[in-house]
């Protein structure tokens, strides 16, 4: 299982359970070999009942069914053990659990992929990414990238304030919408055009994170693995739009099609799989890229 990578989803808060249940079923299925998720221990029933693949661990929680602060050292020893973390899908936006998050950040020198309320704990101390020890990809949305930064995201300058927002932040940003944006301090930049229109639902960007953090623990190369992840999400959501239809597509159908989003990704050119030709997306225009990134070595 370690073999294949190690996860922690930090995530969940009463009546938000389903973030947690989401990300971490896509970090599964997407290939993680341990899921580890720690959620206030009155939401462990649920999610376990959810979801039997993952390690549930309790945790401390706040009067409001939300993460205390007093899961920090419990959630530090456990970070230290797996090759990612995940934090932020339903976690709320208690004062506490925001504390949490921002501590997190700082004590861990890990890959750290940060999400919705994860990203929302630190629109006053934006300093702290640049100051954390690990590798931050963060996934925002319009609004939450605007809230970051404090100043707004127009729909003609995303590829712009992307580039910055991961030059003055220090984060690989997954920037969301109709043509996800993928940026990276260094100045790389990528668009991705698989996707459609049935994925503004609830918990996708909870499916999105959670497939991203299980590509970064299983390849450990942060950028790589947005790009991947992205496209990823966006093939299995049209796989699910030509069976289902885009109207009716929930944020579990993107899990369901997961496996032939990676079946067809991996496939060899011009087999019968193969479908779509990965965009130019791929590392130097290398469209055997992703099938490497992906590439197990079963010998191992």
């Amino acid at each position: 299982k370690v073999e294949f990578g190690s996860i922690l989803v930090v995530a969940g808060s009463l009546g938000m359970s389903g973030a947690a249940i989401l990300s971490a079923k896509s970090a599964l299925v997407s290939g993680a070999g341990l899921v580890y998720v720690a959620v206030p221990g009155s939401v462990l029933p649920i999610v376990s009942t959810a979801l039997v693949e993952m390690v549930g661990i309790p945790m401390p929680e706040n009067p409001d069914g939300s993460l205390a602060y007093e899961a920090y050292y419990r959630i530090l020893d456990l970070g230290r053990e797996v090759d990612a973390l995940l934090v932020g899908p339903g976690l709320s936006q208690n004062s506490g659990t925001q504390r949490l998050v921002r501590e997190i950040l700082l004590g861990l020198e890990k890959d750290i992929v940060l999400d919705a309320d994860g990203l929302n704990a630190l629109t006053q101390s934006t300093s702290i990414l640049k100051e954390a020890p690990g590798r931050v990809i963060i996934t925002p949305h319009p609004g939450e990238l605007s809230r970051l930064i404090g100043r707004p995201v127009p729909k003609e300058k995303r590829l712009e304030i992307s580039r910055e927002a991961s030059a003055e932040l220090g984060v690989i940003c997954v920037l969301k919408g109709a043509r996800t944006l993928i940026t990276e301090p260094g100045g790389r930049s990528f668009v991705n055009l698989t996707g459609n229109s049935g994925m503004a639902t609830a918990g996708s960007g909870d499916v999105l994170a959670g497939i991203i953090v299980s590509l970064i623990a299983q390849h450990n190369d942060p950028f790589a693995s947005a790009v991947s992840g992205v496209y990823l999400h966006g093939l299995a959501g049209d796989l699910a739009a030509e069976e289902l239809g885009a109207r009716s597509i929930i944020a579990s159908d993107i899990i369901r099609y997961l496996p032939g989003a990676f079946e067809e990704a991996e496939s060899p050119p011009g087999s019968d799989t193969r479908r779509r030709v990965p965009p130019s997306i791929l590392l130097a225009g290398n469209t055997m890229w992703l099938r490497q990134l992906l590439a197990r070595n079963l010998d191992a």
